[in-house]
């Protein structure tokens, strides 16, 4: 019943054009205006680096940027975290999701894996945000395995979410080739 569910949901809903193209907007949006200003109060309460965006492995290097943010910084990183970033990686993992999942060839053996990549970076980043808001609760105890854990997890994030977005620069110009070609052999 929940394999039928969900596929009357993906076929009615998450791959209608009109969906994919309303998450894109709200996607757009958020790039041009709420990210923007999230950036700005993020600057302005003195959070110039960000520890889920460093890649370095080094878990010193991790808590120095904790504790340059400073008391007022920490809790703001924490505030931020469990409001605009709940809400963030729905924005734009729906879009990507939708857009893979209607456009990759249900044919493919590796599909799956393909479109739920948006997903596992929505979790990832999920999963990100609980360890390092342990991380810096935690502060000024250092625990350097999970400042580790912490980057390795952001990596990965990183991963899933460029492979995804690069498929989705990439899907036009494999749908119009493949559209060409159909339309080719049909007059030929």
């Amino acid at each position: 019943m929940y394999n039928e569910l969900m596929n009357k949901l993906l076929k009615k809903v998450l791959i209608h054009p009109g969906f994919i193209l309303a998450t894109w907007f709200v996607f757009v949006f958020f790039m041009v205006v709420i990210l923007p200003a999230v950036s700005m109060a993020t600057y302005e309460q003195g959070l110039t680096e960000s520890i889920d965006t460093n890649f370095s492995f080094d878990p010193s290097l991790i808590y120095q940027i904790v504790d340059a943010y400073g008391v007022n910084g920490r809790a703001y990183y924490i505030w931020q975290r469990w409001t605009f970033d709940l809400i963030w990686p729905l924005v734009y993992g729906l879009p990507l999701f939708a857009t893979l999942n209607r456009f990759i060839q249900p044919k493919l053996n590796f599909r799956k894996w393909i479109v739920l990549l948006p997903l596992f970076a929505t979790l990832l980043d999920y999963l990100e945000n609980i360890i390092f808001t342990l991380l810096v609760t935690l502060y000024p105890i250092e625990i350097p395995l999970l400042a580790w854990i912490g980057v390795t997890v952001s990596a990965l994030k990183w991963f899933a979410l460029g492979t995804a977005m690069v498929l989705v620069t990439l899907l036009p110009f494999f749908w119009l080739y493949s559209w060409v070609r159909q339309t080719l052999r049909k007059t030929s």
